[in-house]
């Protein structure tokens, strides 16, 4: 018999890390919610860093958080600001244990008239309620 043992079980370095994002809309109209689901492992810390059109990092969707116990997190929040129209960047950092991932994903905040410009209809002022 031999003295070597094989063992069925991986490491925690070794085991893949699952990270993803997934945005409710890929174009969000001023004032209506946008909802980001981020599914990873169980309890892990969370680094979500929102860059908004103009740069900007310091904002409410910037945060570090820890996953549920199904290894979800879900953030909802409105855009209003005419100033702030243009891509945004989430990016998120997950960490656990000594084991980490990343993943990114880009989203665009639209002025109601933008979707209309096209097909020759009226713009909006400010946004209808949604």
């Amino acid at each position: 018999i031999s003295a070597t043992v094989l063992s069925a079980t991986l490491s925690e370095n070794q085991r893949d890390f699952p990270l993803s994002i997934k945005f409710a809309r890929p174009y969000v109209k001023l004032g209506q919610y946008q909802e980001i689901q981020i599914t990873t492992l169980a309890n892990a810390q969370l680094q979500i860093v929102t860059v908004y059109p103009t740069g900007k990092v310091d904002n409410p969707q910037t945060r570090r958080v820890t996953a549920d116990e199904t290894g979800h997190y879900t953030l909802k929040f409105k855009l209003d600001d005419f100033a702030e129209i243009g891509l945004y960047q989430t990016k998120v950092l997950a960490t656990k244990g000594s084991q980490e991932s990343q993943v990114s994903g880009r989203f665009v905040l639209q002025s109601w008239g933008q979707a209309h410009q096209s097909s020759g209809q009226r713009s909006y002022v400010y946004p209808l309620l949604p």
